[in-house]
């Protein structure tokens, strides 16, 4: 997903919900039999072979796929449609020349690339009846940064130097990506607004931008600079956490600004998960074992952590809510959550 996944918002399609429903039917709006879902997109092994899946409400279903590698790598859920991207490998031999593909409910909608040159999905985002994709297609000698509107796509780098694209949202008509492109040097941090780039910081130290968040006219961008987990808001830089810090996700409610990192203890020797709220620290993960986060969604009281932990042998999927983690997986098989979208159905 994460990458890269960060993480994902799923403002526009709460706030599009409660419009056509208002349209439809005002009693919809506080009908008492509306519950929360909550869906979830990531990978399981099967014989050493990444199997595409997903969860709803902790259900795991297996996407539709040839049997080759696949990831489920992003979700985002418009009204009572479930859409997933990720890719599929064109051999069960090896991951090079993967397809990006796009389900929605639980069916292949649409293969997005033809598999000629090796491409991978990172984030997803609808508007209305559009569906944005960003990732990266390889063009023989660099990963080129890209958008995929509708199928369609569009650089976002040159292809002269590595560029990637791991996050997208759109707000008001405006597509935002994050991402980083290299200069030579090092990694920079960027934020494209309708194709325009905006580097985040001077390119003096390596960068990388994992999430991106849209609130009002406010734009967040997590990510880390040379070892220190930051997020971006309107271009101003937050230190979250230094000493081996990488921030994975960010989601905005009102004015609490939550951020999900992961953190290396150089105690246990383990990477850790946590979680950052208004300058408030807390633990995810207690460190004794490596943790990865990928997602964070907050609905009303609930604060929602997606990712995966090592059990000793395996990394096992999981869950955490308000900070009791729960596994969406056995721990025999590899698995990662990547994604994560929370709808009111």
């Amino acid at each position: 997903m994460n990458k890269r996944i960060i993480s994902k918002t799923i403002l526009f399609s709460l706030i599009m919900g409660s419009i056509l429903s208002c349209g439809k039917d005002d009693d919809s709006v506080t009908n008492p039999t509306e519950t929360t879902n909550v869906y979830i997109a990531g990978y399981e092994q099967n014989s050493n072979i990444n199997q595409a899946k997903f969860w709803k409400n902790g259900t795991v279903t297996s996407l539709p796929t040839t049997g080759k590698p696949s990831i489920g790598q992003a979700v985002f859920v418009s009204g009572k449609d479930v859409f997933i991207v990720g890719q599929e490998a064109m051999s069960s031999a090896t991951d090079a020349n993967r397809q990006i593909k796009l389900w929605k409910n639980g069916v292949l909608a649409k293969t997005i690339t033809d598999g000629t040159k090796d491409a991978v999905a990172n984030d997803l985002y609808v508007a209305g009846n559009d569906v944005y994709i960003t990732g990266i297609e390889f063009n023989g000698t660099n990963n080129v940064a890209k958008v995929w509107k509708n199928g369609t796509p569009t650089n976002l780098t040159d292809g002269t130097k590595e560029g990637v694209a791991n996050a997208i949202s759109v707000s008001g008509g405006n597509v935002y990506v994050a991402g980083s492109e290299f200069d030579g040097m090092n990694n920079v941090l960027k934020l494209w607004k309708n194709g325009v780039a905006q580097n985040l910081n001077s390119g003096a130290k390596s960068a990388e931008a994992y999430a991106v968040f849209v609130n009002n006219n406010d734009v967040y961008v997590a990510g880390e600079e040379q070892g220190t987990a930051k997020f971006w808001k309107n271009g101003i830089a937050t230190i979250i956490a230094g000493n081996s810090a990488i921030a994975k996700g960010i989601y905005v409610s009102g004015n609490d600004v939550y951020v999900i990192f992961e953190q290396y203890n150089a105690e246990t020797k383990k990477w850790q998960g946590k979680l950052w709220k208004n300058a408030q620290i807390s633990n995810i993960s207690n460190g004794t074992q490596n943790c990865s986060l990928t997602g964070i969604s907050v609905d009303a009281n609930d604060i929602y952590v997606i990712g995966s932990e090592s059990n000793g042998t395996v990394d096992v999927a999981k869950i955490w809510k308000n900070g009791t983690a729960t596994n969406l997986t056995n721990g025999v098989q590899h698995a990662i959550a990547l994604d994560i979208a929370i709808a009111k159905q």
